[in-house]
C-alpha cells in the first residue's frame, strides 16, 4: 500500500464499526445477499434446529435471515459496536435464537461445537490464517459444513493493479486498509483440513478492472466481457468472486 493511500484511510477497527454506527440491518436482503445465501442453504440444507455461526456478521442480516429458518444462529464479530447493535435489534424484535458474541475468528472454539459456518468477504481478514483453520477444524462438528463467499487473489494482474495502481492519480482505493484478497495459498490451507473446494457463481473481473480506470464509465462493457466469459466457462478460475465451500468429513 502507498504512503498516500494508508494515510487517507482510518485504521480497520476505526473504519467498520464507523460503518456500523452508522448501519441499519437490513429487514431483506437485496439479490446479490439472498443469491449468497441461497447458494449457502443448497450446500448446508435444513438448518431448523442447528447451530450455525455467522462469521464476520458485520450488521447482522445474515444472522436474522437465517434465525427465521429457525437456525440456533452464532453471529460473531470483532466489532463491539456492530454486536451490541444486533443484540438490541434482537431483544427488541423477540428474537431469541441470535446469541451475538464479540470475538475475533481465531476464537472461534469459545462458542462450542458447532454444525455449519457461513461467512461473506471475512475469511481474507484473518491472520495468522492457519491457526484458524486448525481451530475451526476443532470446532465444527463432524460431517459439518463451511460456506464462505470471499474475494480471490488468483489474478496476478489485479493483484499488481491492487498493490501499484489503487489509490493514485484518479483511481480509487476503496476498503479496509489491512486486507488482502483470499489467496490460493489459504484455499490450499483449508484444503488441508477439509474436504474443500471453489466454485464460481460469476465472472467478475473486467467490469471490475474497467470501472477503477474508466471513473465507471465503461462498466457495462466490462460486464458484456465477464457474461461472455461466463457463458463460455474460460478463465472462472481468474473470477475476483468465489465461493469457498467446506466439509469436515473426519477428524484428522
Amino acid at each position: 500500500m502507498n504512503a498516500m493511500a494508508s494515510m487517507s484511510q482510518p485504521p480497520a477497527a476505526e473504519l467498520w464499526d464507523g460503518i456500523y454506527a452508522r448501519s441499519e440491518i437490513p429487514l431483506e436482503l437485496d439479490a446479490g445477499a439472498e443469491g449468497i445465501i441461497a447458494r449457502a442453504l443448497a450446500f448446508f440444507g435444513d438448518v431448523a434446529g442447528k447451530t450455525v455461526v455467522d462469521l464476520g456478521c458485520g450488521r447482522g442480516e445474515y444472522s436474522i435471515y437465517l434465525a427465521r429458518r429457525s437456525a440456533k444462529v452464532i453471529a460473531l464479530d470483532t466489532s463491539e459496536v456492530a454486536i451490541e447493535r444486533l443484540r438490541d435489534f434482537c431483544r427488541r424484535n423477540s428474537i431469541a435464537n441470535v446469541t451475538p458474541v464479540c470475538a475475533s475468528a481465531l476464537e472461534i472454539e469459545k462458542v462450542g461445537k458447532f454444525d455449519f459456518i457461513f461467512g461473506t468477504m471475512i475469511l481474507h481478514h484473518i491472520e495468522p490464517f492457519e491457526d484458524f483453520a486448525r481451530a475451526l477444524k476443532r470446532a465444527l462438528n463432524v460431517g459439518g459444513k463451511g460456506f464462505f463467499h470471499e474475494n480471490s487473489a488468483m489474478s496476478r494482474l489485479m493483484m499488481w493493479g491492487r498493490e501499484h495502481v489503487a489509490g493514485r492519480l484518479w483511481i480509487p482505493k476503496f476498503g479496509d486498509p489491512d486486507e488482502y484478497p483470499l489467496t490460493p495459498q489459504e484455499v490450499d490451507c483449508l484444503k488441508r483440513y477439509f474436504r474443500a473446494h471453489v466454485e464460481y457463481p460469476e465472472m467478475y473481473l473486467f467490469q471490475l478492472v474497467l470501472a477503477y480506470l474508466s471513473r465507471n464509465k465503461l462498466v457495462e462493457l466490462g460486464a458484456a466481457i465477464d457474461r461472455f466469459l461466463y457463458r463460455k466457462r474460460l478463465f472462472l478460475k481468474y473470477s475476483y468472486r468465489q465461493d469457498v465451500l467446506l466439509e469436515n468429513a473426519a477428524v484428522r
